[in-house]
């Protein structure tokens, strides 16, 4: 067999040997020589895998520790703020039936996209509940998500049916990976194991807040240990195969959301958010060892230094709480993304335009020497206006393009130098 060089640092995923590419992409070739055609190779190199394709600004940034790009993406940034958004939903049969169709699911992926052609990432339109309904926990959203009661016999549901159940979601990544610039990340995500435990425990059986379609009210120490061991090790192995098979359909970037792990404190946040998280990256980067892997450990502060530490993460998002000087600091082997409070965008962009701009300023000052991802610290609301949104991406394009020139005449000068020494 010829052997496949590895020109570049920026080429991933190379494999030594033809065969081993197509037992990687497409087996049925692999299996069968008649298939065979150097046309299915080519074909296959280039449009179906990833194998040769340069890593963009958020895979350089996140693996390469790369400063100074700033790729942009949001999280929530397709959703209901969007007025088209609101359209594709207002014709549909609700979340669900949006989420599980891939040609809506498409759709919605790349509507902020296409409305803001310089974010350099879209996120798959999903949900972080997809596996426990994917498990045959009834998940309705009316309008937003409330997860029925929890049957202990869905423990016990095999992953081969959880993973035929969430067939509808890669194929809407399949679908967008082939309308998206191919300079575009597309990221894929789950919830992690503790957060989803705690939705999957409080339904609304228990919900004495009529504020909350989920309750929020199961804390900790009011689950068995054991008990919750054995549930976290089974989300793990969901999870796991959840973020590979998205990978699988098309996306090169993945993130953990832990919205509930600000509420785990020191007795629990160790063996319930830490260890869980530190398994399945170590399972996952044996899966895809040049997948970027995005934490969120949501509202625990300055802990997100260890939470690094501890789970091997590629890049940690920090919420609104974390002071960027800090977490240069204090983090500084680690790519960071986010922090800025999503409030600010709520307001009308002719009043808070100024606000906006020194906001952003701000945090591109800060993470100017740190590989840094520019989002929010936690999803963008409801009530954000897109205007204020197309400012803030303005900002950031105009001063990541002004750092790029700098760059470029500072080397220009130092070349210059050296010639005529």
């Amino acid at each position: 067999m010829f052997e496949i060089v590895k020109v570049s640092p920026f080429y991933r995923n190379t494999p030594k040997t033809i065969s081993q590419l197509f037992k990687r992409s497409c087996p049925l070739f692999a299996n069968d020589s008649k298939f065979f055609t150097f046309h299915t190779l080519i074909i296959y190199l280039f449009n179906k895998t990833n194998y040769f394709k340069p890593m963009n600004k958020l895979q350089k940034t996140i693996m390469g520790h790369e400063v100074g790009l700033f790729p942009m993406w949001f999280m929530r940034q397709a959703g209901r703020y969007l007025p088209e958004y609101m359209e594709v939903k207002n014709n549909s049969k609700g979340f669900m039936h949006m989420a599980l169709t891939p040609e809506i699911a498409k759709t919605i992926t790349l509507q902020p996209v296409e409305r803001f052609p310089d974010l350099d990432a879209a996120i798959i339109f999903s949900d972080i509940l997809v596996i426990p309904w994917a498990m045959g926990q009834p998940l309705t959203f009316d309008p937003g998500p409330k997860l029925g009661e929890l049957d202990p016999q869905i423990w016990n549901t095999d992953i081969d049916v959880i993973k035929e159940k969430l067939k509808p979601v890669y194929q809407a990544i399949e679908k967008v990976r082939m309308k998206l610039d191919s300079q575009k990340s597309l990221i894929g995500f789950a919830g992690a194991p503790w957060t989803i435990l705690r939705y999957m425990m409080s339904g609304p059986k228990n919900n004495p807040n009529p504020k909350y379609d989920i309750t929020y009210t199961i804390k900790p120490s009011d689950i068995d240990q054991f008990d919750a061991i054995f549930r976290l090790d089974k989300l793990i192995k969901l999870i796991i195969m959840h973020l590979s098979e998205q990978v699988k359909a098309g996306c090169d970037v993945v993130q953990l959301f832990d919205s509930w792990a600000g509420e785990l404190g020191e007795n629990f946040i160790i063996d319930w958010c830490y260890n869980p998280i530190a398994k399945i990256v170590e399972e996952f980067k044996k899966l895809h060892p040049n997948v970027p892997i995005i934490g969120f450990p949501k509202g625990i502060g300055k802990d997100v230094k260890e939470f690094c530490h501890w789970t091997g993460i590629d890049c940690v998002s920090i919420s609104p709480e974390v002071d960027p000087k800090w977490a240069v600091k204090h983090i500084p082997q680690y790519a960071i993304q986010g922090g800025m409070d999503p409030e600010i965008l709520t307001k009308d962009p002719s009043v808070a335009k100024i606000d906006i701009i020194r906001k952003a300023l701000y945090y591109i000052r800060q993470f100017e020497k740190h590989p840094y991802v520019f989002n929010l610290g936690s999803g963008i609301l409801k009530t954000t206006d897109p205007k204020s949104l197309g400012v803030l991406i303005d900002v950031v394009k105009q001063n990541r393009e002004f750092i790029r020139k700098r760059k470029l005449e500072a080397k220009k000068k130092k070349e210059k130098k050296n010639d005529t020494q």
